[in-house]
């Protein structure tokens, strides 16, 4: 199976990049990181291999596996679950089974690659061009604040995975019999999307797709924490454009603060309430 390497941002969020709250702006400057970062963590291909070859026909006479009934291993990670203000985004980074097991044999991957919490800002940047000439094919799928005010976090969490698998899969010219996803964290909230979401994601419906929760996949999994970096780096571009676009709103620094809760961002929203890309469900304050 031969898998392009591609990009998206949710449904709209980088086909028109200058629409509204679900517009996006790759490419700008970003701010300074401060944060003391946690030690090290450097994750492995062997969860990406457990899941290929749990899916195989064991071949007794050779005393290993036969061909996967996995065509494709997608890592999922999401990113700004927690902020105020803006979407919440999942990276999908995707390989081919024979990818996988050709990369694996070599331990090839990124120098330097880890979950996106784990890097500064400036290693993210370095890493997210390597990260995406590295795997198969890539995207990003977003929700936006009105939608996690409408449904709810989960539900949006779902429906961005969705949409950036679908790309993935539309871009593969839906051919692979089944995909596996490694999904960061200890629930699946992909599933019951691409359930409720009926006619949205025709394509996910023709294609097996069975998904794996890991707890700190990002940390342990290739895969997820190729995603988590281009999500994270995504996603921070998009709120510093924002910030550009935006010099109205420049008390609530969102170059630096990403939208998350910080002391200078809630309390701009105490002083001057929210804007339109604030989750206006959640406590603000």
């Amino acid at each position: 199976m031969s898998l392009s390497l591609t990009t998206v941002s949710g449904t709209r969020l980088m086909d028109n990049p200058a629409s509204g709250p679900d517009s996006a702006h790759p490419g700008f400057p970003q701010g300074r990181q401060r944060a003391v970062l946690p030690a090290a963590v450097s994750p492995t291909w062997d969860i990406e291999l457990q899941t290929v070859h749990s899916a195989s026909q064991q071949d007794t006479s050779r005393g290993g596996y036969g061909q996967s009934n996995f065509d494709i291993v997608i890592g999922c990670d999401e990113v700004g679950r927690g902020c105020l203000a803006g979407p919440v985004m999942v990276g999908a980074c995707a390989f081919s089974v024979p990818s996988v097991l050709s990369k694996a044999a070599g331990s090839l991957f990124p120098a330097g690659l880890k979950d996106s919490k784990m890097l500064s800002e400036k290693k993210r940047e370095q890493l997210v061009d390597p990260v995406q000439e590295w795997c198969d094919a890539y995207a990003v799928g977003s929700s936006t604040n009105q939608e996690i005010d409408r449904q709810g976090i989960m539900a949006a969490l779902g429906d961005a995975a969705a949409r950036a698998i679908r790309h993935i899969l539309e871009t593969v010219g839906c051919s692979c019999g089944e995909a596996a996803v490694i999904l960061d964290g200890p629930h699946d909230y992909i599933t019951p999307a691409i359930e409720a979401g009926g006619e949205a994601y025709p394509v996910l419906s023709g294609c097996g797709i069975e998904v794996f929760p890991v707890v700190k996949g990002d940390q342990k999994c290739v895969s997820v924490a190729g995603a988590s970096v281009i999500a994270k780096v995504t996603r921070d571009r998009y709120m510093v454009g924002l910030a550009s676009r935006h010099p109205e709103w420049a008390a609530y620094a969102w170059q630096k603060n990403k939208g998350y809760g910080s002391a200078e961002h809630r309390r701009a929203i105490r002083l001057y309430g929210a804007t339109p890309y604030h989750r206006v469900s959640w406590n603000l304050g």
